[in-house]
């Protein structure tokens, strides 16, 4: 497996040290400003509906509302906002798109449902301490859109928020990293996917997704895939688990569960087999580990993420 980062020695240019430190610095900024530009904007738009159009905070339109508003709020307002701040740093786009086989797609769906499901396990674990600890059960967001209307869930959850995620931290944020090399690209996009759902129910499974996306979309040349493999992994979580749940028949939860047994197995084993195969490009741009992580995690502009973050998962669970 060929490394996505070289070594460099102590004499390095302080105009080589710089440039990343800046870079990634302009990220954190720009992460943190689309996080608290959705929340600025969503309670003066909700404020506004409840003045002039307290109807569509009522059924049947609540649901839409409250997605629609969701939408307005990530898409239009903070992903711009987002831009904006992040216009000054170069792209670097695949030189040519490389198609991938139904064999190899496969695979890598079934080892992000593999990984996924593992991370939610891993999640559950912790949920259950942090609940034991509050003394009350946390919620999962998600769980909101359970038993709510089926269409509204599809169409938002599964077919526009993949798309406009795999858009953001796949199409913008690969590609703003991936010249410091893939492990660069993938982390820092994969963290900023992990961190921007602002709950503990998401974040762990999330960055996972975000680690193999990122890998995709490297190796490939292009988000197509990814956004189809986020699509039906959407679509398993989030319409056919809960109208499984909701039929409460024994013979559907028992196929789910064999569904999910079966995912994390293969899953397992598939990445076992080709993990010796796993491609990391050198990146135009060259430092050393240290350097990487310190430049990478540890500058002003990540940590002001990682604050406001942590002020959004807290909070959830506080108030829920």
């Amino acid at each position: 497996m060929r490394s996505g980062v070289s070594f460099l020695d102590n004499n390095d240019s302080v105009a080589q040290i710089k440039r990343p430190i800046k870079e990634f610095t302009r990220v954190g900024f720009a992460l943190s400003a689309m996080v608290l530009a959705i929340y600025v904007a969503k309670y003066p738009l909700i404020f506004l509906i409840k003045n002039c159009l307290p109807v569509l905070l009522k059924p049947p339109f609540r649901q839409w509302t409250a997605l629609g508003l969701s939408a307005v709020c990530i898409y239009l307002i903070g992903f711009p906002i987002m831009m904006l701040l992040l216009r000054k740093i170069p792209s670097l786009k695949a030189t040519e798109k490389k198609k991938i086989g139904p064999t190899k797609f496969l695979t890598y769906l079934v080892i992000t449902f593999g990984a996924m499901y593992i991370s939610n396990f891993i999640t559950l674990l912790i949920v259950m301490i942090l609940s034991w600890l509050k003394g009350s059960m946390l919620i999962n967001p998600l769980e909101s859109l359970q038993g709510g209307n089926i269409f509204a869930n599809f169409l938002y959850g599964a077919i526009l928020a993949p798309i406009m995620e795999e858009v953001i931290f796949r199409g913008v944020m690969v590609n703003k990293l991936r010249k410091y090399g893939d492990v660069v690209a993938i982390l820092g996009s994969a963290l900023a996917f992990g961190l921007i759902h602002g709950n503990i129910s998401q974040i762990l499974y999330a960055f996972t997704a975000g680690v193999i996306f990122a890998y995709i979309t490297l190796r490939s040349g292009t988000i197509q895939y990814s956004i189809l493999i986020h699509v039906l992994v959407n679509s398993l979580g989030l319409i056919v688990a809960p109208w499984v749940a909701q039929k409460q028949n024994i013979m559907l939860t028992a196929v789910l569960g064999m569904v999910v047994i079966t995912m994390i197995s293969v899953g397992t084993l598939l990445f076992v087999i080709n993990f010796r195969i796993i491609r990391l490009e050198r990146g135009t741009v060259e430092f050393s580990t240290k350097q990487l992580v310190k430049q990478l995690f540890f500058n002003w502009g990540m940590i002001s993420y990682y604050i406001v973050s942590l002020i959004l998962i807290v909070s959830m669970i506080v108030m829920v």
